[in-house]
């Protein structure tokens, strides 16, 4: 230790006669342009890294350290941003195949099972006057409704045409961006899912599709409508919500009744219950839409 101690002395001393020499030439060539010249290019420097090797370099304190250090950057937290959206729901027509009115039920369940083991929905609809009007299919356009209608008259049978007319309507929605996006999804497909089943229903037909091709395309249809459904349950207080919600509770069940079906059943017998099905969603549609606008 004391060798050590010897050692760190003698280098000192000797950095320190450097300096002296250094110090005494400065002086001695700063009489001259040429010696300044050369003490500010040359010499200054050698001497200011000498005093820093010979100062030694103070500890900073725990203050200072602390007050060095790089501060947290925090970000505002807030509450998300709740918005109104404005969602229409068009006015929009249907045209169905009636093929009879009855006062007596019996007599028209009695026709409504004749027809759904030829194919057709035989679905039963009472109108506001009481009196059950059978129909046997839906159709988007009133073209293809006047072309079924001439080919059954070929066939035999006589039918008449049964038109809805549902009126459009506004809903405001409220609530965070995420939020009205699950929204207008349901609601969406709320409106779309009677037009989906009018036309696979004619497509089931023209097609010649297979019946597990239609009990797997419900099946979907199914699944999206129970988690529309979700949603909507979450907003039951808004009431045009809350009955999209009854809605699409009237779907699943029908949906359901058509899987519950044997899956050994027939293409006719298929095709009648799509077609059963598709005018039962669509007459909750009438209901739905006639509510809330009335």
């Amino acid at each position: 230790m004391d060798r050590q101690y010897r050692r760190k002395g003698h280098t000192m001393g000797t950095a320190i006669c450097i300096l002296l020499c250094l110090l005494l030439g400065v002086f001695l060539l700063c009489s001259s342009k040429l010696g300044q010249g050369i003490a500010d290019k040359w010499i200054a420097p050698v001497a200011e890294k000498i005093m820093n090797y010979l100062m030694p370099t103070p500890i900073p304190s725990a203050a200072q350290v602390m007050n060095q250090s790089t501060p947290v950057s925090t970000m505002p937290t807030g509450t998300p941003e709740v918005r109104v959206l404005e969602w229409d729901l068009p006015e929009s027509s249907w045209y169905l195949l009636e093929m009879g009115v009855f006062s007596d039920e019996t007599a028209a369940q009695a026709q409504a099972e004749y027809l759904r083991g030829m194919g057709a929905a035989g679905y039963l609809y009472t109108d506001k006057e009481g009196y059950i009007r059978l129909l046997a299919a839906g159709y988007r356009d009133q073209e293809s409704l006047i072309k079924v209608q001439k080919q059954i008259t070929e066939n035999g049978f006589s039918g008449a045409p049964y038109n809805f007319h549902l009126s459009g309507l506004k809903c405001k929605l409220t609530g965070e961006d995420q939020e009205l996006l699950q929204l207008k999804k349901a609601l969406q497909l709320a409106a779309d899912i009677p037009g989906l089943l009018t036309d696979y229903a004619l497509r089931f037909d023209r097609e010649a599709l297979s019946v597990d091709a239609a009990r797997a395309q419900c099946n979907d249809w199914l699944e999206d409508i129970l988690s529309a459904e979700t949603t909507l349950s979450r907003h039951t207080a808004e009431a045009p919500l809350a009955a999209f919600c009854t809605y699409l509770g009237r779907i699943r069940s029908t949906l359901s009744t058509f899987l519950e079906k044997d899956a050994t059943i027939n293409n006719t017998q298929c095709a009648a219950a799509l077609k059963y099905t598709q005018i039962a969603v669509l007459t909750a549609y009438k209901t739905l839409t006639e509510g809330l606008t009335s």
